[in-house]
């Protein structure tokens, strides 16, 4: 349908109002020369632009920071990455298939969306980025960490909540069948419309439309269905109408051995597994909080129209960190090493009134209250300084609005990655409070607490029952147990109440106390219990340990750092280049004669066994092609270094080491060259081990 039917729709009143009330106020405009689009400056921010980012040409965080309005100087915190323009995301994507970095699963047979193999490349850089994440979390934080089964039970996903609230809405497509995940849909509706009329004479739509998307992932199910209604949002495939939206949960539900009886689901993520094992894990920790377990493992989501590529995934990898504080702290210890870290936050009140993303420091930002505690903020500044070791420059925190947060969080911020699909959530911190221990407490009747020892005793008011067991014997029979936990239950954590039946019950009021066991109501006979309240000391007390969760997705990481590393030489195209980070490239080295001649071979098998004896992840390339192609192949993959035997190496013992970014050479002596390869690659940044030390060195070429 054209713009001019859609607009003439009155639109409903209710979304009117409110998109009109989330708008940011008018503000200038200015056009983008390569393509005449116009972009919203100081008051739409970042989270605006990534939309049109890939039609636009190369836009650098320089040009989006002066069309906001910002500081052109601030680019320079994100190292000044350039978004890939539609010629180099063919490249990219090119190079991606072509050395099977990674690809799309099941292909022969057609291929299967949301689900994608990785080759002995991209499986290497993954494998290198998780050692990177154990060693820079796991061991340095002395995390503890468990590894748990991907098949969970019902019950046990009943009582965390995901069987209930772990859903997207989804509409269908009344003629086609096709579903589409409803707050995706909008966004590309509201991209089309955005794109179809460069001049945008329409403002006020035009307003709309900019925060219809930037609102449509916290939406509700009559938010949507009234969006749909009001714009005449269609089918994108064949423009027919949809369907009215639905919860679709996003969980793959199976069953366990040949009966039907014993439903289970591929769990949706692996915090569960933690917090069923929470009361053992204590134990092992001597029973001391804080406390924190980290798991990396697969998890599963039954995405309804998966997208994006790795991004958005069926079946896809997570490390997860479970930080348990204990009673009454908020803080971390190692907080004041990340209190001075500089951040981009783009918390929920700048989101609401439309205004950009902010830069200030983890200690300010707790001091003001935008970030919740300290342990949160511990973990936000750690997680930067972690994407930044991958080679990763575009990073912002955003903080959920009240609508988008998951139904276990009462505080969320995700770290966030610009690439070419813009604004992507790689990380999510949530502070989970006590809720899953709790839920898991109330369904199993197994306390997930942790003990507070008093320095002093306390006392306290509590509630107690005393219970005729013989009565309630005769009453209930086989339900006996049952009914008098219930009763305790309902003296410890309905005291109130409890009290009130028994000031009723002195009065000769009531005959009965109605009460809920196992979903199921009863009338408990008044001479069955009574009630009062007394006084105990106590010299301790369990307690829910509150729960700060970062989350890992690794697939997105391993993506984004990926397209943050790829450049091409000069505009060649054709020379493109994987500037990885040497922790986690694909090889360490590579292994390279001159020519296949059989007086260079010999030497460059030996030093190749000795760079393997050392630990050293070396690639050997023997084919016949001119070193200059394979030099190209290796800086494509991201190989930092290679050494070449030439017949020089014949005759005076030294050999050539290439660093892949600069194309610098030095010549090394052949029996040094394994050790200073090693060197550079374990020592990184260290200014005595650096390629700059190694060219003073040694003569170059």
């Amino acid at each position: 349908m054209s713009s001019q039917g859609r607009e003439g729709k009155a639109p409903g009143s209710m979304l009117l109002l409110l998109l009109l009330s989330c708008s940011a106020p008018p503000a200038p405009f200015v056009t983008s020369a390569s393509s005449g689009l116009r972009f919203v400056s100081s008051s739409s921010s970042l989270h605006l632009l990534p939309a049109v980012l890939k039609h636009t040409g190369r836009i650098t965080l320089e040009q989006t920071l002066r069309l906001r309005g910002g500081d052109s100087n601030d680019c320079n915190e994100f190292g000044g990455y350039q978004v890939l323009n539609n010629e180099m995301r063919e490249s990219f994507d090119t190079v991606m298939k072509r050395r099977f970095v990674f690809m799309q699963s099941f292909l022969i047979h057609g291929g299967v969306s949301g689900l994608f193999d990785y080759g002995p490349i991209g499986c290497s850089i993954k494998n290198n980025i998780v050692d990177a994440w154990r060693k820079f979390f796991v061991v340095s934080d002395g995390m503890l960490e468990v590894a748990c089964p991907s098949i969970t039970p019902h019950r046990v996903l009943e009582a965390s909540g995901h069987v209930k609230r772990f859903t997207d809405l989804m509409v269908r497509d009344e003629t086609s069948g096709e579903c589409f995940r409803a707050d995706k849909l909008i966004e590309e509706f509201c991209d089309v419309d955005l794109m179809k009329d460069a001049k945008h004479s329409n403002e006020t739509r035009r307003e709309m439309m900019m925060s219809l998307k930037a609102r449509a992932g916290s939406m509700t199910i009559e938010q949507v269905e009234d969006a749909i209604s009001t714009f005449n949002i269609t089918s994108l495939s064949t423009g027919a109408k949809l369907s009215k939206p639905l919860p679709f949960n996003l969980m793959f539900k199976s069953t366990i051995g040949p009966s039907s009886g014993s439903s289970v689901f591929l769990r949706p993520e692996t915090a569960q597994g933690i917090f069923t094992n929470f009361k053992r894990l204590l134990e092992f920790n001597g029973g001391k909080l804080p406390m924190t377990i980290a798991q990396i493992g697969k998890s599963f989501r039954n995405e309804i129209a998966p997208k994006q590529g790795l991004l958005r995934q069926r079946e896809f990898e997570m490390a997860e960190i479970e930080h348990f504080l204990a009673n009454g702290e908020t803080g971390h210890v190692e907080f004041c090493k990340m209190a001075d870290v500089e951040v981009c936050l783009f918390s929920r009140t700048a989101q609401e009134r439309g205004e950009a993303e902010s830069w200030t420091t983890l200690g300010q930002a707790v001091e003001d209250g935008i970030i919740v505690n300290q342990a949160l903020a511990y973990f936000l500044g750690k997680t930067q300084k972690f994407l930044r070791q991958c080679g990763i420059k575009a990073i912002r925190f955003r903080q959920h609005r009240a609508t988008e947060m998951a139904h276990y969080a009462q505080d969320c911020w995700d770290a966030e990655v610009l690439c070419s699909y813009g604004w992507v959530e790689v990380v999510g911190h949530a502070d989970r409070a006590c809720f899953d221990l709790q839920m898991h407490s109330e369904a199993t009747d197994v306390p997930l607490v942790a003990w507070e020892q008093h320095q002093e005793p306390r006392e306290r008011r509590v509630v107690q029952a005393t219970i005729d067991r013989a009565l309630i014997g005769k009453a209930f029979r086989a339900r006996s147990k049952l009914v008098v936990e219930a009763l305790e239950k309902f003296a410890e954590k309905e005291g109130e109440e409890a009290l009130a039946f028994q000031k009723g019950k002195e009065e000769g009021a009531p005959e009965a106390l109605k009460l809920r066991v196992e979903e199921e109501e009863l009338e408990i006979p008044a001479a069955c219990v009574s009630f009062k309240e007394t006084i105990v000391r106590e010299h301790g007390a369990f307690y829910y340990p509150r729960v700060v969760e970062p989350s890992f997705g690794l697939d997105r990481l391993f993506y984004c750092s990926l397209e943050h590393a790829f450049y091409v030489r000069g505009n060649d195209h054709e020379r493109t280049v994987l500037g990885l980070p040497v922790s986690i490239a694909p090889f360490q080295c590579c292994m390279l004669g001159l020519s296949s001649n059989d007086q260079l071979m010999p030497i460059v098998y030996e030093i190749h066994e000795e760079m393997r004896k050392m630990g050293v992840n070396c690639r050997l390339d023997d084919s016949a092609a001119n070193i200059g192609k394979r030099y190209a192949r290796m800086d494509e993959i991201g190989v930092p270094f290679a050494v070449t035997v030439d017949f020089q190496s014949c005759q005076d013992g030294t050999v050539t080491l290439r660093e892949r970014d600069s194309m610098e050479q030095v010549r090394v002596p052949k029996e040094e060259v394994p050790q200073l390869v090693r060197s550079l690659c374990e020592a990184r940044e260290s200014p005595d081990v650096s390629w700059a030390a190694a060219k003073e060195r040694y003569p170059s070429v």
